[in-house]
């Protein structure tokens, strides 16, 4: 039966690929491939919207290699009941290339991704939403408002949640006709995203699990409003202790972090594999009376500067020389700041804006589990924008909401089948670190292609070392919880379980009943702390 099912497929596949690009990407192909409007419920197709038409040899998808050929399509669609239109494009790789995959990438800040072209270069169909709301050129932050300033709540929703899960499955019901396969063809279906991308990606695992396959989420930012608020925490504890700390000050203590704590994780290479035994070990009091130095510094641009908001033109700063020592006051402020804020009673904080409503942290995804979908989910270990913490806490809630009725070793392999969490040595928001020149993965998506399509379960990460000592070095990351601990200063490390070390990234959070996740920071950062705890200079 297996042998047939086998010929069967690669008999589809052969008739799919005897076809080429011109054949297929017409508008009349693409009509006849969008299905039947009651077929997908809410959602009302516009056939006579489709454009198609044909790109060869095009570069395509951000930091994608190699140009493609492809076909270009976009569509339209109305909400039964609604008088909106949200449009649709995706780019179908010519038949030769097609690989039964489907690819969703995630966006960042407030975006979606605009850039439907990211799985051609793994042989899938790729598509993106505007979302109603032109999100190919807004982003939601300026379409959250009417101009009454009330809350545009179908945008919000939209972003939030609904519209990738929405373009995802219009985009594999046309997949199949598209290429002339039957309508029971598998079409593997991914998604790829970092920041408000693993945000996203997390949106579908939770909303729309049994649409996917696979799903790669880093840093996800699973709760906007604690997010601001911990965007402004160093500015208030610089605030609330009355003590702005000269920006040498600041960075002196954050590089004798690094330098104290880096041997802790058994090798001396300039990365701090291990906070949690910082945590542990490390007295910041320590350092206090040790001197500071930094030279004067001049700095100005040509363009305009980093935010859209901001009015156009050049930017220039100076800082003059600094010298001093540090002071218990500026320890103070960095202690805080790396203890981060997750007891909330002292304070009464309103967040009038819609970050409250993006909330992603669900944990029970079973949906997504019982249909096979696997997730890979990583995070910085010194991420200054969305603490580490947050995700190792979701990570928890899901285990225990799904497998609390198994002991700790058969709970965590039981997750460790189709969920799997990366804490990435010493890196940065969805990057390396300039401060740390440490590991980050390079090739998620073969992993986890390999993972859906040929079983092969990875049991660590991939990661390469891009600056440095050890540049190019490869390390294969530990799966948590388990914790690296190096053999000296050589090549080799263990993955060793440390429950002292696990029980410092667990926390209670009064404000969230539920065992749900909640954005508040343990291990804040050791990455550009005098750039985190100073947003004055911002």
């Amino acid at each position: 039966m297996l042998q047939y099912t086998l010929v069967a497929v690669a008999a589809l596949a052969a008739t799919a690929n005897a076809a080429s690009l011109a054949d297929v990407c017409t508008v009349s192909n693409v009509q006849a491939a969008v299905p039947a409007n009651g077929t997908l419920l809410g959602i009302n197709l516009i056939p006579s919207t489709v454009v198609a038409s044909s790109v060869y040899n095009a570069t395509a998808g951000m930091g994608s290699s190699g140009t493609y050929s492809y076909c270009n399509v976009t569509i339209s669609y109305t909400h039964t009941g609604k008088n909106d239109t949200v449009v649709l494009k995706y780019a179908f790789p010519s038949p030769s290339s097609f690989q039964n995959r489907f690819y969703v990438a995630g966006g960042g800040g407030y975006s979606l991704a605009s850039d439907a072209t990211g799985g051609l270069e793994y042989g899938a169909v790729g598509g993106a939403t505007d979302a109603g709301y032109n999100a190919f050129e807004t982003s939601y932050e300026d379409a959250v408002l009417y101009g009454n300033g009330s809350i545009n709540w179908d945008a919000t929703h939209m972003f939030a949640y609904q519209a990738l899960g929405e373009m995802t499955i219009v985009g594999k019901a046309i997949t199949n006709a598209f290429y002339g396969l039957s309508s029971d063809t598998k079409t593997y279906t991914y998604f790829e995203g970092c920041s408000d991308g693993g945000r996203e990606g997390m949106s579908q695992v939770q909303r729309w699990g049994e649409e996917y396959d696979g799903v790669i989420a880093g840093a996800p930012a699973f709760r906007f409003a604690q997010q601001q608020v911990l965007h402004v925490f160093s500015s208030l504890v610089e605030y609330t202790q009355d003590y702005y700390p000269p920006p040498c000050e600041l960075a002196k203590i954050v590089n004798s972090t690094i330098t104290a704590c880096d041997s802790l994780d058994g090798r001396t290479d300039g990365v701090v594999s291990r906070t949690d035994l910082c945590k542990l070990n490390f007295n910041l009091s320590s350092i206090i009376g040790e001197s500071y130095y930094c030279a004067a510094e001049d700095g100005s641009s040509s363009g305009p500067g980093p935010s859209k908001h901001q009015a156009p033109g050049g930017t220039s700063s100076s800082q003059p020389a600094q010298n001093g020592t540090v002071t218990a006051r500026g320890v103070a402020v960095a202690q805080a700041i790396y203890d981060g804020l997750h007891n909330c009673r002292s304070w009464e904080l309103s967040i009038p804006s819609t970050g409250g409503d993006l909330q992603t942290g669900l944990p029970d995804i079973t949906p997504f589990q019982s249909s096979g979908g696997k997730l890979l989910h990583f995070h910085g270990e010194s991420d200054p924008s969305i603490p580490a913490a947050s995700s190792v806490h979701y990570w928890q809630s899901v285990r225990s909401i799904m497998y609390g009725n198994l002991s700790q070793d058969d709970s965590i392999s039981a997750l460790q089948d189709w969920y799997q969490f990366y804490l990435i040595p010493g890196a940065a928001h969805c990057g390396t670190n300039s401060l740390q020149p440490g590991p980050y993965p390079q090739n998620n998506m073969e992993i986890m292609i390999d993972w859906v399509e040929n079983g092969v379960q990875p049991t660590r990460l991939n990661a390469t070392v891009s600056s440095g000592t050890y540049e190019g070095e490869t390390q294969m990351l530990c799966q948590w919880p388990t914790r690296p601990l190096w053999h000296g200063n050589s090549s080799t490390f263990d993955c060793v379980d440390d429950q002292k070390s696990i029980d410092s990234w667990t926390y209670t959070f009064p404000a969230f009943k539920l065992p749900g996740y909640a954005m508040l920071p343990i291990h804040y950062t050791i990455q550009g702390t005098a750039d985190a705890v100073d947003h004055r200079r911002h």
